[in-house]
C-alpha cells in the first residue's frame, strides 16, 4: 500500500502507527526533509544479496545512524524473478530502519535476473516506490532533491552492454 501525506512540516518529527482490521503496528516515527540548509547525512551501501546474516547486520548499523535517507546501489536480490528473495534478502532486512528511515533502490543487474527480455522488473515496480515526481523519471531513473543537494538514480543496465552495478550521483 501506499499513501501521500500533505500538510506536513518540514524538519519535524511525526508519530504513526499502521492499522489493519484488528492487527497493528508498534508506533514509528519519521522525520520530513528540512528546508534550510542544514548539514545531514545519509548511507549508500549495496550489493546485499546471498548474504542475509550480513545483510541484516549492516541494516541494524544502519538503523543506529539516524541517516536522512539510504540509497542502496543495486543487487538487492540474487535473482529478481524469485519472488522470495525480495522479501527475505532485502525487505525483512531492511526492516529494522525502513519504519522510519526512507530508502531508494538504484536497480541493479541482479534484480533483472529472469526478466531481461522484457526490460521491466515487475516485483520491483510493484514493491518499490521512488519520488517520480519530475519530467522522465520512472522507477527506474529519477532525481529528488534533499537540503540543496541533488541526487540522480540511474539504472546502468540500459542499452547493448548493461551494466554491472548501478550509480549514485550527488
Amino acid at each position: 500500500h501506499q499513501l501521500t501525506l500533505v500538510g506536513l512540516e518540514p524538519d519535524q518529527k511525526y508519530f504513526y502507527r499502521v492499522v489493519c482490521g484488528d492487527i497493528s503496528s508498534p508506533t514509528s516515527t519519521f522525520t520530513t526533509k528540512p528546508d534550510t540548509n542544514k548539514p545531514f547525512k545519509f548511507i549508500v551501501y549495496g550489493d546485499n544479496r546471498t548474504q542475509i546474516k550480513i545483510h541484516e547486520r549492516i541494516s541494524r548499523q544502519i538503523a543506529k545512524e539516524n541517516s536522512a535517507f539510504v540509497i542502496n546501489v543495486g543487487d538487492v536480490v540474487s535473482r529478481g524473478e524469485v519472488l522470495p528473495q525480495w522479501i527475505d534478502e532485502y525487505f525483512l532486512p531492511i526492516g529494522v530502519y525502513s519504519s522510519s528511515t526512507p530508502s531508494y533502490i538504484s536497480i541493479g543487474n541482479h534484480e533483472y535476473g529472469g526478466y531481461w527480455d522484457q526490460r521491466k522488473v515487475p516485483p520491483f515496480e510493484k514493491y518499490v516506490s521512488h519520488p517520480i515526481g519530475t519530467v522522465g523519471s520512472t522507477q527506474y531513473y529519477f532525481s529528488f532533491d534533499y537540503g540543496k543537494s541533488h541526487f540522480i538514480i540511474l539504472d546502468p543496465n540500459e542499452g547493448e552492454n548493461g551494466g554491472d552495478d548501478s550509480i549514485i550521483s550527488p
